[in-house]
């Protein structure tokens, strides 16, 4: 969400349907604030990620001669995409995976070609993942799996500028930035790309929509007077609030915590050298801090693991067949099954002495024959659960 980057048709059903655009009729509990990733520029630009509190140490996860920005966690916060130039004029969505204070591994290009392509965002269940593409005469926003293949244009043949998308918590709409119908404002369409809805208009433009975790807001970057600011709205475009003045420098790229009860965004000093800063808003008092301060430096696009936890340990997603996070277990996953779960929030478990824990959405839960697979009964929603052991005990929030 660069606004460095500003480069100022809809598809049918049936196609978004062959890349798994996520279905789903509730907004997954909120989850517990991570670490921060961010672009960090000094002459070369690298991602880093730490803690959101001033002055924390940060750990530098990818490190090339090349240059990496706009990183993007996945709904787990094991898996970290971002953009990286590979030839000038061209950058491609890269992934790799995330272990606390330690670079990345087995990092892929997911799309190699002569495009354009940058601003990945994971859909709630890291099944997908929406990028925008430039072609040089004009910028769509794209819908690609997580593994790369089979992409599909969101936006083809509407406007000639359409990006920042991010998507809503439940997985069903994708809010972007557009300029059909004249200046830059924020738009919100359905995951298909069908429907597209306009909810704010301003002549100087609006930019980097980000949903907050529990679907009821959604934090912008507002052009006016010469600064950014960042501002928020209601879901639907209603009660626009202006959240910072633009005074001290501009504001942009606002992303929420998981919690929704705060707010990360850089901040441009408005003379040279125009240092960027990363900065934390408490939105219940307004009060705004610091977290970076390195003179000479361009710290831009911070964005927030949100850490899910099942039965005292972190999620991986319904389904993958991830690492063992109990010592001495065979592929024991950990499963956060909510509404953004594959729609239908089916959950197969795969006979390794899993931990599923259900949300607020309805969930169908299989466990293995004669596996030790345990379903820890959490949330409201509903469940029909067959071959699991049910262990009837709060699984509190972030434990």
């Amino acid at each position: 969400m660069n606004a460095g980057r500003v480069l100022v048709g809809i598809v049918t059903t049936a196609l978004a349907a062959l890349i798994g655009v996520p279905v789903a009729s509730a907004n997954p509990p909120l989850g517990t604030n991570g670490l921060l990733a961010y672009d960090f520029g000094n002459g070369n630009h690298d991602i880093v990620t730490g803690a959101a509190m001033p002055g924390a140490a940060t750990t530098t996860v990818v490190n090339t001669a090349a240059n990496e920005f706009e990183p993007a966690w996945d709904p787990t916060g094991r898996r970290l995409a971002f953009s990286r130039t590979v030839t000038p004029g061209e950058a491609d969505i890269f992934v790799g995976n995330a272990s606390a204070g330690a670079p990345l591994t087995g990092i892929t290009d997911l799309t190699p070609g002569p495009a354009d392509d940058y601003d990945p965002v994971w859909s709630p269940d890291g099944q997908s993942i929406a990028f925008s593409r430039s072609d040089g005469s004009r910028t769509d926003i794209y819908l690609m799996p997580s593994s790369g293949t089979g992409l599909v244009d969101l936006t083809q043949g509407l406007g000639s500028y359409n990006d920042y998308a991010d998507f809503s918590p439940d997985g069903t709409k994708i809010v972007f930035a557009s300029d059909r119908g004249g200046s830059r404002g924020i738009w919100v369409m359905n995951a298909d790309g069908s429907n597209p809805t306009r909810l704010t208009a301003n002549a100087h433009g609006d930019y980097a929509p980000n949903w907050s975790g529990d679907g009821r807001w959604i934090a912008f970057q507002r052009n006016l007077g010469g600064y950014a600011q960042v501002w928020k709205m209601a879901a639907d475009g209603r009660g626009q609030v202006r959240l910072t003045t633009g005074s001290t420098g501009s504001d942009n790229d606002p992303y929420f915590s998981p919690d929704a009860k705060q707010l990360v965004f850089d901040r441009q000093a408005p003379t040279p050298p125009n240092d960027i800063e990363v900065m934390l808003m408490n939105l219940a008092t307004g009060a705004v801090s610091n977290l970076t301060s390195n003179p000479g430096t361009r710290q831009i696009e911070p964005v927030w693991q949100d850490v899910q936890r099942c039965g005292g340990k972190q999620a991986t997603r319904a389904g993958d067949d991830g690492p063992d996070v109990i010592k001495g277990t065979k592929h024991r996953d950990v499963i956060v099954a909510n509404a953004a779960e594959g729609g239908k929030n089916i959950v197969k478990a795969k006979g390794g002495n899993d931990l599923i824990c259900v949300g607020s959405g309805p969930a169908k839960v299989s466990c293995g024959a004669g596996a030790k697979d345990k379903l820890f009964e959490t949330g409201k929603g509903r469940k029909k659960v067959s071959g699991c052991e049910v262990v009837k005990v709060k699984v509190k929030k972030g434990k």
